[in-house]
This record gives C-alpha cells, structure tokens and sequence, in this order.
C-alpha cells in the first residue's frame, strides 16, 4: 500500500497486523539524488526536496524500529523520475524481480528474535574532496562524530567502515554537492588494491 508523502512505506499500518516479520517493497523514484537537480530548475528541484522530505519522514520512523524486523528492498526504479505515472507496470515487475532475487539471498534474511532494518552490509564511506565546499552538512545530519572538518575546512570521514542497513545513510543525500560516498566494504577494498 502507498501514504504517499507522509508515510510512503506504511511500516506502522503493517506491523499493526502482528506479523513475524515485514518485507518492505519500495519502489520510490531516486533519481533526483544523483542528477544535479539545480540544473533542471524549479521542477527538479522541487522532486529534490519533496523526495528528501519523503525520505526523511521515513527515516525517522524506522531509526529507533526493533520488532518485527524488517527485510526492506528498493527495487532499481531510479531511472523512473518521481512524477512519472506512466511506468507502474515496469515498477511492479522491478520490485517483483527484486523480491524474487532476495528469496534467493537466505543468509541476509533476519533470524528469530532479530531486530531491525534488514539486510546489513558493511560499508565504506569517504568524503571527495575537491567536492567538498565545508558548508558543514555532514556533520548536522551525520551520526554524531562520524565527519570532523579539517584545518582546510574540508570534511572527514572518522568513523569509515559502517554496517548499514538499507535505511541508513541518508545524510549522503543532504550533503549539496555529492562529496560522501559510499562503497560495499568488499568493492572498496578491491578499488584500493587495483589503484
């Protein structure tokens, strides 16, 4: 089911049913987060905005969650542009195919007893630099301690190997010029050996 703007991935209306366990199919448009939307004018970025409030919104729904826990996935629709209408059918069979793949991911899925957002995969965050303009972003929607500035005012990483689940770091999406990024810790480390 859909809240639209206010709660666009209903954990609550589900988890009022009592199940076992809450698979989270979300099929939100992203891909406002990886254009420049400032180049696409009030349209882009007013979809920015309006997705950053949805995500928000969600965020903190699920920042404090403990049961049931929750296997979230988030079909690849990015290419789908939030005000897009005429795409539903692409949508659901996306989301159809990506529930079928992560059936076949067993050692992802929460155990019994198991709290929180799933799945959990180790991360590895950094900061680009010569992206970075020091306006301080990072450090206010950050965990507390995970970015310091540095005496060029740049922003660094303290805290770089994460394990995350799929719901967090939404701080990525507010820094203003794409500076943090995030890399599976495996995919980081062979980067690292290939130069």
């Amino acid at each position: 089911m859909d809240g639209a703007v206010v709660s666009n991935v209903p954990y609550d209306a589900a988890r009022a049913l009592g199940p076992e366990l809450i698979v989270a199919v979300d099929v939100s448009a992203s891909s406002v987060l990886t254009a420049d939307a400032q180049d696409e004018g009030f349209a882009g970025v007013f979809a920015r905005a309006t997705e950053i409030l949805m995500n928000t919104l969600l965020e903190q729904r699920v920042r404090t969650w403990t049961t049931p826990p929750v296997y979230y996935i988030q079909p690849r629709v990015e290419h789908v542009t939030m005000f897009s209408f005429d795409h539903l059918r692409e949508e659901v069979e996306e989301g159809y195919r990506a529930t079928a793949a992560a059936l076949d991911r067993t050692d992802e899925w929460p155990e019994p007893g198991d709290v929180g957002i799933y799945p959990k995969r180790r991360v590895m965050v950094r900061v680009e630099r010569e992206r970075c303009i020091g306006c301080g972003t990072c450090l206010v929607h950050g965990p507390q301690g995970m970015f310091v500035l540095d005496s060029e005012r740049k922003a660094v990483v303290t805290q770089p190997d994460q394990e995350w689940s799929p719901m967090d770091g939404g701080y990525i999406r507010h820094c203003p010029t794409y500076a943090i990024i995030a890399r599976p810790a495996d995919q980081a480390k062979e980067m690292r050996r290939s130069g």
